[in-house]
């Protein structure tokens, strides 16, 4: 799997190697419709595509997951925050290459969002309560009040990982969809 915390911004996804993705579904760029934010909930709850897929969890709760290139970010709610603190220090990760990982990412798919009637509605109601401090607009991932991150653009288009792959090689990568792995064979060279 592709870890864009350990990509040089200048670096692309196949600047240094070959690569291959496999795709068990088909690709978010085949019908722009359904990644218009008017048709999230149908896109989400549309199972006969191959987009997504129903499964039940093993405590019987309901849910879909993607099946689609770009993950669950074609089919999720849109919101985008960037990991914690804690988050990146557990999972070991050097911080300023977390810190540039995210410019590299947010060029593609992040987005301030517009403060509609709700949003603000909701936005008042939690400082009424007392969810401090109100930190305005950040992707940041920190306590209070805030206005995160979206992944619809201003005219509502949605953008998902698959976006990043704009940032590699074309002449050294290989996009399969509907792809079904059933072996994976490695083999080296000696040295």
């Amino acid at each position: 799997m592709f870890d864009p915390v350990h990509v040089d911004t200048e670096c692309t996804l196949s600047q240094n190697a070959t690569v291959l993705v496999l795709e068990r579904g088909g690709s978010p760029y085949d019908n722009s419709t359904t990644t218009d934010i008017g048709n999230f909930a149908t896109t989400l709850s549309n199972t006969s595509k191959s987009w997504s897929q129903l499964f039940v969890s093993e405590d019987g709760v309901y849910n879909t997951r993607a099946r689609v290139l770009g993950g669950g970010s074609v089919l999720n709610a849109g919101f985008y925050t960037r990991a914690g603190d804690d988050y990146v220090k557990e999972a070991d990760w050097m911080s300023d290459e977390v810190e540039a990982a995210y410019g590299w990412v947010e060029k593609k798919v992040a987005f301030k969002p517009p403060m509609l009637g709700w949003q603000t509605a909701l936005k008042d109601g939690l400082l009424e309560v007392g969810e401090f401090p109100y930190n305005g607009f950040t992707y940041d991932h920190i306590n209070g009040t805030k206005i995160g991150g979206t992944i619809f653009d201003d005219a509502g288009q949605r953008h998902t990982a698959a976006n990043l792959l704009e940032y590699s090689n074309p002449n050294s990568i290989a996009v399969y969809l509907h792809a079904t792995v059933h072996k994976i064979l490695f083999t080296t060279k000696g040295i």
